[in-house]
């Protein structure tokens, strides 16, 4: 069973709520733009702890993508990524 943009916000929940999750692998699901929105939404978060975010394989696409950056560029808090 593969995660969509709804298990990709449940996860952006989960780690606004629990910030000392630093790493998020969501590799190989189907979380597309929508979900890679509701991640950039975390990321941007001042109080974001992820330092590590895996979302290569996900159906992610230049809306989503252009979200994700426009996130790290306001607050680049990523170590590491996959993507």
């Amino acid at each position: 069973m593969q995660l969509t943009h709804h298990g990709a916000a449940k996860a952006a929940a989960f780690c606004t709520e629990h910030r000392s999750v630093t790493a998020l692998s969501l590799r190989a699901n189907s979380i597309g733009d929508e979900g890679a929105r509701a991640l950039a939404k975390l990321l941007a978060r001042p109080d974001c702890c992820i330092a590590s975010l895996n979302v290569n394989g996900n159906s992610i696409f230049a809306d989503g993508a252009m979200a994700l950056s426009e996130a790290l560029a306001v607050k680049c808090v990523l170590c590491a990524s996959d993507w």
